[in-house]
């Protein structure tokens, strides 16, 4: 499977569209605009989570596969790529973070930031945030030191850390098995399935998002097939589940299991259309595409702690639908001048 010019397109919208859904709709909840009583909005972070996840899961299939037929790739390639690809970004932004958390400490006397500790900066660094062997399961020194929150005001890291180990999980079950070191393969495969089974299971935050991200690589698989259909039925499957969908998740919010499968449908029909279909998007559209998605990583990484910081210095301004505004655009140009010098050169292609 070879992904066309507009499929690629659709994809860099979706990512990009949903890393501007989070930040507007986290800058309005900071701001008071929304709360959780109005739980279509409030939801939709949530759901743009979901979106990034299923994303995520189908393109990296996509890439390990097309590699896959070259013999040299191993997963020793494959790590350097996801490590380049998320640390590129996540280090700078992190230690951004630090600093900003710390002047609004400062500066402003906010003393709320409870997350605001080395043993969070360093477990974040190693995707522990949120681990599930927290708690009594292990020695206390050992739970201490596993006990990690997102850092700081960088509550959004608690997704991350999921995906890491997604990514591991996966790149390991398809390129790491080795006939003469099956008990290594079969030890870090269980090491590694920690927290995408935990997640599926039973940690509460983003409970199932884990499903999200493997129902991405079954798009990919189902896709990957190269069976023809007739579109005709692909557009009513297109429509009904994406009506379905907003159903369900009007009821049951994004982390639906039920919810999250039929917008994967919705998500693989329109894979399919714009896979068969003579669609060109315009120049101008392309062009806006591809400057919103150049940054849309490094958004999503950074724009909380710097709306948290926005509101202890809009503190005094009384009209916060204007303050909320400022507040994402500036997210917006702190993130694109800070992808120009990491999330740039690693982008998944």
């Amino acid at each position: 499977m070879k992904l066309t010019e507009q499929s690629s397109l659709f994809l860099d919208f979706l990512r990009a569209f949903s890393a501007q859904v989070v930040v507007v709709f986290h800058a309005a909840s900071l701001f008071g605009l929304i709360n959780a009583k109005q739980q279509l909005l409030y939801g939709l972070p949530s759901q743009a989570v979901v979106t990034f996840f299923i994303l995520s899961g189908f393109l990296i299939a996509y890439s390990t596969f097309n590699r896959q037929k070259n013999s040299e790739y191993s997963f020793s390639k494959y790590f350097k790529s996801r490590f380049k690809r998320i640390y590129s970004t996540l280090i700078p932004v992190i230690i951004l973070a630090v600093l900003i958390d710390y002047f609004t400490i400062v500066y402003f006397h906010n003393n709320q930031f409870k997350a605001y500790t080395l043993q969070n900066f360093i477990g974040n660094i190693l995707m522990l945030q949120n681990h599930p062997l927290q708690g009594n399961l292990l020695p206390q020194s050992i739970s201490n030191f596993i006990n990690v929150n997102p850092f700081g005001t960088s509550v959004q890291l608690w997704s991350l850390s999921i995906e890491w180990w997604c990514y591991m999980l996966f790149g390991w079950l398809m390129l790491g098995y080795n006939p003469h070191k099956k008990f290594v393969y079969f030890f870090l495969l269980l090491l590694l399935s920690i927290i995408p089974i935990a997640n599926a299971g039973f940690l509460e935050r983003g409970k199932g998002i884990t499903w999200c991200w493997f129902e991405g690589v079954s798009v990919f698989f189902f896709l990957n097939l190269n069976k023809k259909y007739n579109l005709k039925i692909i557009y009513l499957i297109l429509i009904g589940s994406l009506l379905f969908f907003m159903g369900r998740y009007y009821n049951k919010g994004a982390y639906d299991m039920l919810a999250s499968i039929l917008f994967t449908i919705f998500f693989a029909s329109a894979i399919y259309v714009f896979q068969n279909v003579n669609f060109k998007f315009n120049d101008f559209v392309k062009r806006i595409i591809k400057f919103f998605v150049g940054y849309s990583y490094t958004l999503f990484l950074l724009h909380y702690c710097v709306i948290c910081l926005l509101i202890n210095v809009f503190s005094s301004i009384q009209n916060k639908f204007i303050v909320c505004i400022i507040s994402i655009i500036i997210s917006n140009a702190l993130a694109y001048l800070l992808s120009l010098f990491t999330e740039k050169d690693y982008r998944l292609k």
